[in-house]
């Protein structure tokens, strides 16, 4: 908030002050939309972990998401930055491994 606030502390120009907070708008979703995901599936691996699920498939919507990325995963050694999402909006998976 202090750089919006410094942003248009002396400046009176509507169009200015607009696009200062169109700016930060676009930015928020941007950023909610990416944690809402990271979230999402980081519960999704939780709830697999305690159904007894040992391993998970990461399914890649983007070819770009994958660069390098491993696809398959041990549930107890996967790390937050290998879970979905890479990038705001991406709609990469995970898909549990089924033993039986």
């Amino acid at each position: 908030m202090q750089d919006i606030q410094s942003a248009v502390k002396n400046n009176k120009d509507k169009i200015y002050i607009d696009s200062i907070l169109s700016k930060n708008e676009y930015r928020l979703r941007f950023l909610c939309d990416y944690i809402s995901r990271k979230a999402y599936w980081s519960g999704y691996v939780q709830q697999c972990k305690q159904d007894g699920i040992k391993a998970i498939d990461i399914q890649f919507n983007d070819s770009e998401h994958q660069n390098g990325r491993m696809t398959h995963f041990n549930i107890d050694r996967i790390t937050i930055e290998d879970i979905p999402a890479y990038s705001p909006y991406c709609t990469c998976g995970i898909k549990p491994i089924m033993k039986g």
